[in-house]
């Protein structure tokens, strides 16, 4: 990811003025707070009260020739982005023909020509993962974007003297009034499993904010700031296919497009492979595809067990590495052969601002290990299978079919193999399955199970208070908020 920020003052600055230096000498500090995720160039553009600065990533072959931040002809907008654009050819087939840039353009001339072209509706054509703040010098304006799945993080504060953004949540520290206090209610979220009221999205530190997925930023002349959404996500409606051959090549067909995106690189190709059906099938999709490109086999960076014999996972990577070309970097673990030194290790976590799942840090290794041999794009499968996974879906189905022995095999089966469902019992399994299979008639019987199943989560509050002061508690509301999610749930329970 490249890196990118802005600032922007909320009153005139006269070139030359005590103003005019802080302004550069605070742009200056947040570049270097997003320094590190940008290695290839960087730059930056000042004019009146505004200041922009990028650090470049070379992600695709495009950004050969990429100098940020962009600025038009003539001089009306300039540009700071960070992403890639997976649809091109479509942007170009659309555009304008005099604002079409060169085939072989960088992503960011396309980003910034769709802008020129269609103004508000440019984020709903773009397909990709991406992030970007456009500065318009006539309307005294700043629009920023981010991507509907939130691909590119967007950080911003904004005070009463000044607004300011980041790719980086920690370079906004640097600036005037901004307290590294962390978030109160991500902490209360953090340890308190039943409190789902939170907001996912907010920022660690409690006086950032996040632009939201799939949302749109705009600070005009008046200096108001508007936050709105531009795309929602459809429902996804069944699908329905003649025969399992022609779901199987309808879903090879969607994979097989994503893949071949992501596969251009401005470096080597690489990925995470573990022995899960989530990586495993990113491998399968891009092995073809570079062989009939011609191109070297892709990197593949795991963790393997120390001893493979007694681990599957290990097993299965080891049947993947086997199964195709590929060039394949492994770190043993616990052991770490073949990783990271402890010390750099040690520093690759603490220089993330979050608390961070132990299980991601094994992840994070394995990136930084990839960007140490070049790597400037890794493709992994990452939350495919909670994505990909149907099987408490599948146990309903069963249910619906009347073949309840089946059903409940499943259910057991679920229970015990399903990484993100073996915490529930398989009594629990077959109740959720139950509940989407039958009749509204039949189901308050069903819902009554359920909400005794549910009451362990009143027991969260008084773990809670073995970590959190009663004045945090009663701070965040936190009693409440449980209370209020019991009555949600045994209102659902009883009359959904």
């Amino acid at each position: 990811m490249s890196g990118f920020c802005g600032l922007i003052y909320k009153h005139p600055v006269p070139p030359g003025s005590d103003a005019d230096f802080r302004l550069r000498h605070q742009l200056a500090q947040l570049m270097r707070g997003v320094a590190s995720r940008g290695p290839h160039a960087s730059d930056s553009w000042v004019s009146g009260r505004v200041g922009l600065g990028h650090h470049l990533l070379r992600e695709v072959p495009e950004a050969e020739r990429e100098a940020q931040p962009l600025t038009t002809a003539d001089g009306r907008l300039v540009i700071v982005f960070d992403g890639r654009v997976d649809n091109r050819d479509e942007i170009f087939a659309n555009l304008d023909s005099h604002l079409r840039p060169r085939l072989d353009c960088p992503d960011v001339e396309i980003i910034l020509a769709a802008h020129q072209c269609w103004r508000e509706d440019a984020p709903r054509r773009l397909l990709g993962d991406f992030a970007y703040a456009v500065w318009d010098s006539v309307e005294q304006s700043l629009v920023a974007v981010r991507d509907p799945l939130a691909g590119r993080p967007f950080y911003y504060v904004d005070r009463d003297e000044y607004f300011a953004f980041a790719s980086h949540d920690e370079a906004l520290l640097s600036l005037p009034g901004i307290s590294s206090a962390p978030n109160a209610d991500h902490l209360a979220g953090l340890f308190i499993s039943s409190l789902k009221d939170y907001d996912l999205f907010a920022p660690w530190y409690a006086d950032l904010r996040a632009l939201s997925p799939g949302h749109r930023l705009h600070i005009g002349q008046k200096k108001h700031l508007d936050e709105s959404r531009y795309c929602t996500l459809p429902d996804a409606a069944p699908l329905h296919f003649t025969s399992e051959r022609d779901a199987l090549e309808a879903f090879e067909s969607v994979l097989s497009d994503a893949v071949l995106a992501r596969l251009r690189s401005y470096g080597p190709r690489a990925m995470l492979l573990s022995g899960g059906i989530d990586s495993a099938s990113v491998i399968t999709a891009a092995r073809p595809l570079l062989l009939n490109a011609g191109r070297d086999p892709i990197r593949t960076y795991s963790a393997m067990s120390d001893d493979q014999t007694t681990c599957v996972e290990s097993q299965a990577i080891r049947k993947l590495i086997e199964s195709g070309p590929c060039a394949p970097t492994i770190v043993r673990t616990p052991s770490f052969e073949g990783g990271m030194t402890e010390e750099a290790l040690a520093k690759l976590v603490w220089d993330f601002a979050d608390p961070i799942d132990n299980s991601l840090v094994m992840h994070m290794s394995l990136f930084a290990k990839a960007a140490e041999d070049g790597c400037t794009g890794v493709l992994n499968g990452v939350g495919g299978d909670v994505t990909t996974h149907t099987s408490s879906f599948y146990v309903s189905e069963l249910l619906r079919q009347a073949r309840y022995l089946a059903a409940w095999q499943e259910a057991k089966a679920t229970a015990e193999n399903n990484t993100y469902l073996r915490h529930l019992s398989a009594r629990r399994v077959f109740l959720q399955s139950l509940r989407t299979s039958i009749p509204d008639a039949v189901k308050r019987p069903v819902r009554l199970a359920q909400l005794a199943l549910r009451k362990r989560d009143a027991r969260s509050l008084s773990a809670a208070d073995a970590i959190f002061s009663p004045a945090f508690l009663s701070s965040q509301n936190v009693p409440s908020r449980l209370q209020k999610r019991a009555l949600q749930e045994s209102r659902l329970t009883m009359f959904d």
